[in-house]
């Protein structure tokens, strides 16, 4: 029915389906406190960074050389790094300086209000 490749593929998916699963219940009924909290977020990090990195990165400079790869992988984080400003920067604008025509009521300020 499956191979050794699929039948590990289906494992591993099916575990990281599970551990995700219960780090919810955990997180849901225990409620862990800021300290906890940070140190499980940092470990989520860790995973998937240094996941990312070897299925992405290393994979494709295998395939495709380190050059190449290396300066797309370059290219497309300094592209999000000035998009990112660039936003960043028209949200800190004066309201009539970034071409909004709406005007903000009343409701909606305390609509935000509420979200604090």
């Amino acid at each position: 029915m499956l191979d050794d490749g699929e039948r590990r593929a289906m494992t591993l998916s099916t575990l990281a389906g599970l551990a995700t699963t219960l780090g919810a219940v955990v997180a849901v009924w225990k409620k862990p406190d800021a300290r906890a909290m940070a140190f499980l977020l940092g470990v989520a990090i860790g995973v998937m960074t240094s996941l990312s990195f070897v299925e992405l990165y290393a994979k494709n400079v295998i395939e495709h050389g380190f050059w190449s790869v290396t300066a797309a992988t370059l290219g497309g984080g300094g592209d999000v790094r000035v998009r990112g400003a660039a936003v960043a920067e028209s949200r800190d604008a004066p309201r009539g300086e970034r071409g909004d025509t709406t005007e903000r009521t009343n409701d909606d300020e305390r609509d935000v209000e509420e979200r604090r």
